[in-house]
């Protein structure tokens, strides 16, 4: 009977161990509900999904230019648990991941024949997804949103498509519709497509799928990853804003344009990416080792190697990988968040040869635990109780929480605010609705974010989109606003450049229809004239 447990635990071994690496992943983003908001993204994501929930249209009553899905995350949060109570998102961000790990530990046996693989690579996904700042690691974001569906997807192609047609065409339709949730989350989640592209490329070569059975199949996927987008359409037009959302993603390419070019391009990339990959460094050596092997063995089998499983599933990781990589390059800002994206790649091709070397050099075992330890107990702490002094290092903050404190004081719930500059939070921390559609700036001004027109060292005028500024006076005439806040006094986030004498219309609009009523830190709240 002593020998039953030992018996029990040998032959589920790695299903616990998969058990206890999705707990430490837990463990890991509890700090994620510590807090309202992790980074200004969520206080852009959380403003306007506060409007949406007062019956504002999406890209018409609310502006941001981000694909739809995050918003609807954080509205049913507040629909929930409250208006700017975030912390449903929080839960929904942290299960994403945990589903992710799940899904790649479904796949990583595929891809290294080895029943370790898959609680080893789930380990490497929730461990090192967490070790950047916590406002790119933990925020509710959606490149950690588009991952799930993604490695769900992947983990039905590296299991190779059926021979039932049927069930094969369900299938391709199944990872459609998952690219196409990706793709709500963020545009370039429509890269995965590449990965469909080639699991049919490679039925083709190992004579499984004739290349007209194999179009057919691709055809089925793209339908399938028509269905999401769609139903945002259908959306969109039932609410008369359809225009609206066209010219907001169509925004995008202007967004795209305006990020770092050439030698400075590179050389925000190579930092940002040795930064990153040093914090991560197991999945980053050893995921790109994975990817020259797999090469390697490619070589070595030619054509043929479509034909065996493992080095299929290999290859489809190599080619998520590319992807991944391509989708993190618009707009070359580099921002930390967006190295989720080749994450889950990296720790599938990661696995097999960690899991080698592991074997071969025994000795060194302890430094491969200390890679993983010592990262994750980092992260751990700066997310914790060294949060503060790390952040006024890595991120200092403008006194968001001063001047929403003084606007909850002077206003009601349903008075609403808006703010000249890009200080998102402070909608977040005072509770207060926006009173325009614009929740920042920067579309006005031409500041875009990651580039040096947010420095002052580039003009922004070639950014400014004109047709907002049209929208904005819209808005003032019609919703009248009750409290304006001007953040360009107080010097925050780049707007010194931009005070409101800059721009005579607005400045003549504010000094007819509004007195100030208070300084707080610096920035200057006006009150609107009563009639």
């Amino acid at each position: 009977m002593a020998s039953l447990p030992r018996t029990l635990f040998s032959r589920h071994a790695h299903a616990l161990l998969l058990g206890l690496v999705l707990l430490t992943g837990l463990g890991l983003r509890l700090p994620t509900f510590g807090r309202t908001l992790l980074s200004s993204d969520e206080a852009s994501y959380a403003t306007v999904a506060e409007a949406m929930q007062r019956g504002a249209v999406l890209y018409q009553g609310t502006v941001d230019h981000k694909p739809p899905a995050i918003y609807d995350v954080y509205l049913a949060s507040f629909r929930v648990l409250g208006p700017y109570n975030t912390q449903l998102a929080h839960l929904l961000v942290v299960l994403s991941v945990l589903l992710t790990a799940f899904a790649l530990s479904r796949a990583a046996g595929r891809l290294w024949g080895d029943a370790r693989a898959g609680w080893v690579t789930a380990l490497l996904l929730v461990v090192f997804s967490t070790t950047m700042a916590d406002f790119d690691a933990l925020a509710a974001n959606g490149e950690l949103f588009l991952l799930a569906p993604q490695a769900v997807a992947f983990a039905w192609l590296a299991g190779g498509l059926t021979r039932d047609r049927r069930q094969r065409w369900r299938t391709l339709f199944g990872v459609g519709v998952l690219t196409g949730v990706s793709v709500a989350f963020k545009y370039q989640g429509a890269t995965f497509l590449a990965v469909v592209a080639v699991a049919l490329l490679l039925e083709v070569v190992a004579r499984r799928r004739t290349v007209a059975a194999a179009l057919a199949g691709l055809g089925v996927a793209l339908a399938g990853g028509l269905v999401v987008p769609a139903v945002y359409v259908v959306r969109a037009w039932l609410n008369s804003g359809l225009a609206d959302m066209w010219f907001w993603f169509c925004y995008n390419f202007l967004y795209i344009d305006a990020g770092p070019r050439g030698l400075e391009a590179l050389r925000l990339g190579l930092v940002r990416t040795l930064l990153i990959a040093t914090a991560a460094f197991l999945p980053y050596a050893f995921g790109l080792t994975g990817c020259w092997r797999t090469i390697r063995d490619w070589r070595r089998w030619g054509l043929a190697g479509a034909s065996r499983q493992e080095l299929a599933a290999r290859a489809l990781a190599v080619v998520w990988l590319a992807a991944s990589v391509v989708a993190l390059l618009p707009g070359r800002r580099f921002f930390g968040h967006y190295f989720h994206l080749v994450l889950p790649a990296l720790c599938l091709l990661a696995t097999g040869p960690l899991l080698a070397f592991r074997d071969r050099f025994r000795r060194l075992r302890p430094v491969v635990v200390m890679l993983v330890l010592v990262p994750a107990a980092v992260a751990l702490a700066v997310s914790t109780v060294l949060h503060g002094a790390v952040m006024d290092r890595l991120d200092p903050q403008p006194p968001y929480e001063e001047v929403a404190a003084r606007l909850r004081e002077v206003s009601d719930p349903n008075d609403s605010v808006f703010i000249w500059g890009h200080s998102v939070e402070v909608y977040v921390l005072a509770r207060r609705t926006t009173g325009t559609r614009f929740i920042f700036c920067d579309y006005l001004t031409g500041t875009s974010p990651g580039t040096r027109s947010q420095t002052g060292l580039d003009d922004p005028t070639p950014n400014v989109v004109r047709p907002a500024w049209d929208m904005l006076f819209d808005d003032l005439d019609r919703r009248q606003p009750r409290f304006l806040v001007d953040v360009a006094p107080a010097a925050w986030n780049g707007y010194a450049r931009f005070p409101l004498s800059r721009y005579p219309r607005l400045d003549t609009s504010v000094r007819a229809h509004y007195r100030e009523r208070d300084r707080v830190a610096g920035v200057i709240i006006y009150e609107r004239n009563r009639p």
